[in-house]
């Protein structure tokens, strides 16, 4: 009977070189690229922070839409009319501010509107469309002009 001094996991105990190599590369692989944590770039709005009450954020055109999902999931405030975001993207790099503050440097170029509740916290907001400044134009209204009514006399 062959004993050994030094314990093996039962996987490598019979010694094939197949095995050892494919964990030799599993081990490499695993040192070389760290899993990816919810603090570093990437896409989904993942270049942001949450610590203390604070955000941080480093994002280089990031998605908006997934920005703000990410921003709703963690910090517990709502978007409507989020559609209006698609296919915008968003740079934008800030230290531990807080979430009213981040909100508002996230939409610097987005028309919106902040909700409080009574104790004066961000709990959602609205996207009222695309980048501020813009605006809508109302077409000129075809027919005849109304006429004015005359002033009364007195």
């Amino acid at each position: 009977m062959n004993v050994s001094t030094s314990p093996q996991p039962r996987f490598l105990a019979g010694g094939s070189a197949a095995a050892w190599i494919f964990w030799a590369v599993l081990c490499l692989t695993a040192a070389l690229f760290p899993p990816a944590h919810a603090h570093c770039q990437g896409p989904s709005g993942a270049g942001l922070t949450f610590q203390d009450g604070l955000v941080s954020a480093r994002l280089q055109d990031e998605p908006l839409e997934s920005v703000l999902a990410r921003i709703e999931k963690e910090k517990n405030v709502w978007f409507k009319g989020i559609e209006a975001c698609k296919g915008r993207s968003v740079t934008v790099e800030f230290s531990d501010l807080p979430i009213r503050q981040a909100v508002e440097r996230i939409l610097s170029s987005t028309n919106y509107c902040l909700v409080f509740d009574k104790g004066g916290r961000l709990k959602g907001v609205f996207i009222l469309g695309g980048p501020s400044g813009a605006t809508s134009r109302v077409p000129a209204r075809s027919g005849p002009r109304r006429k004015s009514l005359p002033r009364r006399r007195r």
